[in-house]
């Protein structure tokens, strides 16, 4: 299995987080929609509930695999080609942060996928990437 770990923060409630605001519901939506539709691929997601009412959100999505994983990240990517770059573009614009990580089961530790917050996006190498 491969467990994939979001973490998203906010400064204060005032701005929506991407997912719950105007511009990304539906998209993130569709994503989810997206998992519901291939349950070979993606097991189950354990979430907060939505729209988010913290400064903190928190979610796990299981996938059955490194293969089911990297099965699932092409049919997103497919289904919405813009959706990371624009949801990257919002949390930054916003002063929020987002953590996205996994772990390979038996692994002791996560891995970085990408941390996006105010000054930019820094992939599992620490080089910070404009947008």
């Amino acid at each position: 299995m491969v467990l994939q770990f979001f973490t998203k923060h906010r400064p204060t409630l005032d701005v929506p987080f991407f997912e719950d605001s105007d511009e990304g519901k539906a998209r993130a939506d569709a994503i989810i929609q997206l998992a519901n539709e291939h349950p070979e691929l993606c097991l189950g997601r354990d979430a907060m509930p939505q729209p988010a009412t913290e400064l903190t959100y928190t979610a796990t999505w299981t996938f059955a695999g490194v293969p089911e994983y990297t099965q699932f990240m092409i049919l997103a990517q497919e289904s919405d080609v813009t959706l990371r770059v624009d949801r990257a573009r919002y949390y930054m614009r916003n002063g929020q942060t987002l953590i996205i990580e996994y772990q390979n089961e038996g692994d002791a530790e996560r891995s970085l996928i990408v941390n996006i917050g105010p000054d930019g996006m820094r992939g599992p190498n620490g080089m910070i990437n404009f947008i």
